[in-house]
């Protein structure tokens, strides 16, 4: 999602991180090599070596080819070597220990590629001598030979990308549509939850990482919600310390953590008690820990600043050695600092008084009564152009419910302004507070744009930046 930025704007390793682990999906992550891993407080001692021989087509002689932790700051190298010219081949020897059976990841670039994505490997306990054929490039392509372990975990990924691919073709044809989109994604999930359901029932590694992958919904009924929960962890043993060696964990604790909040509809003290039950249930000191600490931050740090803070500063008082943690940490001190800040959620809204269209003062504290959304945007502004639309939608299915948008645009020039409120079709109540750091925007702390705040009907802050679906999903659940 694209913003207008200024040039005071500097967004937090941590808040790039969170989308990072969210978007694992088929585990094709981007991360940049790290520091030598540090060794967890908890290591398991099993001991997991490796040795593969390989060719990699579209590399270059020279290049590193590197084996990375699953689970780490940024890709925490575990064993690194260089291709070498053999005849018309690139060829490679990696050779290594990781620190327990789970998912690691091989990486080399390509020509023009600046940050390739890593392809998974499924290293077991033992010893493991696997030939490998790698594309390098932004989407790094893996074939491996003399493990059984890693064929299944490949039929199981090329299952679920045919999957998508025949749904994406059948519904091609069509006018793309919101309702489409839905019914897309519907297909999809259901596609997806009978593949992972069928290699869920093997007890090997590839069980385990189905198990993480299979996901599904919480329930909105307050009185059902224990149990929907209970259901959602049955079959992942958090007692395993090692189980944080598989990335899907932390993934898999975001998407619950923030289920809880969005779909369950739970108060963040609610939240927390489950969480932190969960949270408990791994050995002290363990990845698994870590990563429950991680995932739980990740999932409600949009939702709830003070719930983010609370397992962030756990993951960084039990972890602090963890080079992730430590990233985490400054993200967790600039929540703390905003959670004092006047616009921060759960804080009444500082009221605007500015002219309008027509040059007469309006004020913001008018609209209480009603669910505004306060919309920082401005002319110039590509990406709020775009969501003009959405914010049009929006305000004409709810606006008759008790749904108000009061429009901040920090144009300097007036005349431009005009014309894009009329090219816009914008009807809802539009001030001007030129330029970045009117007090205006500095007031409510504008970076980028669009810049956003959803208040309730006495004026207190909701939530901040929703866009698209995301905003129409908040209104739905205010405005049934």
């Amino acid at each position: 999602m694209r913003n207008c930025r200024s040039p005071l704007d500097v967004i937090p390793a941590f808040t790039r991180l969170v989308w990072f682990f969210l978007a694992l999906g088929l585990l094709l992550v981007c991360r940049p090599a790290g520091a030598h891993a540090q060794a967890d407080e908890a290591a398991p001692a099993t001991v997991v070596s490796f040795l593969i021989e390989g060719e990699v087509l579209n590399g270059r002689a020279g290049n590193a080819v590197l084996m990375l932790e699953s689970f780490a700051n940024a890709g925490v190298k575990l064993a690194e070597t260089k291709l070498e010219a053999k005849g018309d081949k690139l060829v490679f020897t990696l050779a290594g220990n990781v620190p327990a059976p789970g998912l690691y990841y091989i990486v080399t670039a390509a020509e023009g590629v600046a940050n390739p994505s890593p392809a998974p490997v499924l290293l077991a306990r033992g010893a493991s001598f696997l030939k490998a054929k790698l594309v390098a490039g932004g989407q790094n392509q893996l074939q491996l030979e003399g493990s059984e372990l890693n064929a299944q975990y490949q039929r199981m990924l090329l299952e679920l990308q045919t999957a998508r691919s025949t749904i994406h073709e059948k519904f091609a044809t069509q006018k793309p549509t919101a309702e489409l989109q839905g019914q897309m994604a519907s297909k999809y999930q259901q596609e997806e939850r009978s593949i992972l359901a069928r290699y869920a029932q093997a007890q090997t590694m590839v069980g385990t990482v189905a198990r993480l992958m299979l996901m599904e919904d919480i329930t909105t009924d307050p009185a059902q919600v224990t149990e929907s929960a209970s259901h959602f962890w049955r079959g992942i043993d958090l007692s395993d310390g090692a189980l944080g060696y598989y990335p899907m964990l932390l993934s898999r604790m975001a998407y619950f953590a923030n289920a809880l909040l969005t779909q369950a509809g739970m108060e963040a003290a609610q939240a927390q008690v489950v969480l932190d039950k969960l949270v408990a249930q791994a050995p002290k000191g363990s990845r698994t820990e870590l990563a429950l600490l991680m995932g739980s931050a990740a999932g409600v740090q949009a939702e709830s600043p003070a719930l983010f803070v609370h397992f962030g500063a756990q993951a960084g008082i039990k972890h602090p050695t963890q080079p992730l943690a430590k990233t985490l940490a400054d993200a967790v001190a600039q929540t703390q600092a905003e959670l004092t800040s006047p616009i921060a959620i759960g804080k009444t809204a500082p009221d605007i008084s500015l002219p309008d269209v027509n040059g007469t003062l309006r004020k913001l504290s008018e609209l209480k009564g009603k669910y505004v959304l306060v919309d920082f945007w401005a002319s110039w502004c590509g990406p709020c152009r775009m969501e003009n639309p959405n914010v049009k939608k929006a305000y004409a299915q709810y606006a008759a419910k008790g749904f108000e948008i009061f429009g901040v645009s920090i144009d300097e020039n007036r005349e431009a302004w005009l014309k894009a409120i009329q090219a816009d079709g914008i009807t809802w109540p539009q001030v001007l507070s030129p330029g970045w750091q009117s007090a205006t925007a500095k007031l409510y702390g504008v970076q980028s744009i669009p810049h956003t705040l959803l208040l309730d009907k006495q004026g207190n802050i909701l939530a901040r930046n929703l866009r698209g679906p995301q905003l129409t999903a908040r209104l739905k659940k205010l405005m049934p």
